[in-house]
């Protein structure tokens, strides 16, 4: 109104309801929920395409919380140098591709635009996606996202659909807009085994059918164990909450999540050293012409290279270079064979 009253609705009428804009779905695609799909951004070094998917894994797997080979690690694509990994359950991979065989599987959270910087939003069925700078994103039931907002030092919000808890408040709207082509070829279905379920001879199925019934027989024997062990577990799942409480941090619900918030703003994540040691190594090799590294592989805090020079001499430069980049260097029995000389290197942080 002119006068810069309240303009109210007249008697009777109801205010139109909020709509909130669908999420694009692109031809192929498949939109996976975000909650269960971890998405991370990690920078790798020039590696061969090959050599950068066996290594992905080694790369973040201080930042999962199941074993590497319970996952697929799936790596995405290149934004501000730094790779987008997603990571899911091979159980859940292996349902999603059985309800859509020929389709790319894609967390939802890709169907917003990557912003400029701080958080893109879209919020819609008791949920909020959320799509961060470095290309990676998360999802969060609506009533957590304040309180996730808060904990991440409350960074600029654009708005691509529905509305922001109390206490949040949009910088700008953003379009929801298809896939651009840098995503055209990601597909986490491509992360795990052909149909995900386990081949077995049939000789093998009897024999597990055995082990069943006799498993059969034992669970009443057992039974009065799980009860005492879930009267236990109660109790100490009502002590941490309490521990929690009493250390600042709010209760949502979900004791997983409050546990992770906690542990996250009390320690830093616990790197494995792969990255630092790779880029070291990489480093190195590359001042030394000719020589080519096979094969690569990571445990126990080392470094193993199948590397293949013109001749020995090539491959005693590849020696001397890592050393003098400040690494131990173990060096198996070299070889020629096909007219070049191979050798395995196992290189390890600091003298």
């Amino acid at each position: 109104m002119a006068d810069g009253s309240t303009e109210m609705a007249a008697p009777g009428l109801v205010a139109p309801a909020l709509v909130v804009p669908a999420l694009v779905v692109p031809a192929g695609v498949a939109w996976l929920p975000t909650e269960q799909v971890l998405l991370l951004s990690a920078a790798l070094p020039p590696l061969p395409a090959a050599q950068r998917r066996t290594a992905v894994g080694f790369a973040v797997e201080d930042r999962i919380a199941q074993p590497l080979d319970q996952v697929a690690v799936v790596l995405g694509p290149v934004f501000a140098g730094a790779n987008v990994i997603a990571v899911a359950a091979r159980q859940d991979i292996a349902a999603w591709r059985a309800t859509w065989p020929a389709m790319r599987l894609v967390p939802d959270v890709l169907a917003l635009p990557v912003p400029v910087n701080g958080w893109a939003v879209w919020v819609g069925g008791g949920r909020a996606l959320v799509r961060l700078a470095d290309g990676t994103g998360f999802a969060v039931p609506v009533g957590d996202l304040l309180t996730r907002w808060q904990h991440g030092d409350s960074p600029e919000v654009v708005l691509c659909g529905g509305e922001l808890p109390e206490g949040m408040v949009a910088a700008g709207v953003m379009p929801l807009v298809p896939m651009g082509r840098v995503w055209a070829r990601f597909d986490l279905g491509s992360g795990s085994d052909r149909d995900g379920l386990l081949r077995l001879p049939r000789g093998i199925w009897a024999l597990a059918g055995v082990l069943v019934l006799a498993a059969a027989l034992h669970l009443g024997l057992i039974w009065a164990d799980v009860v005492t062990e879930r009267r236990v577990l109660a109790q100490r799942e009502a002590g941490l909450r309490a521990a929690l409480t009493a250390a600042g941090q709010a209760d949502s619900g979900s004791l997983d999540g409050d546990l992770a918030s906690a542990l996250s703003a009390a320690a830093p994540v616990r790197q494995s050293g792969f990255l630092p040691l790779m880029a070291a190594s990489s480093a190195a090799l590359s001042e030394v012409p000719g020589v080519i590294v096979q094969a690569l592989s990571w445990g126990d805090a080392s470094l193993r290279l199948d590397l293949q020079a013109p001749d020995l001499a090539g491959l005693q430069a590849a020696e001397a270079a890592l050393t003098t980049a400040g690494l131990t260097v173990r060096v198996g029995s070299a070889v020629n064979a096909d007219g070049a000389a191979k050798v395995s290197m196992t290189v390890e942080a600091g003298p």
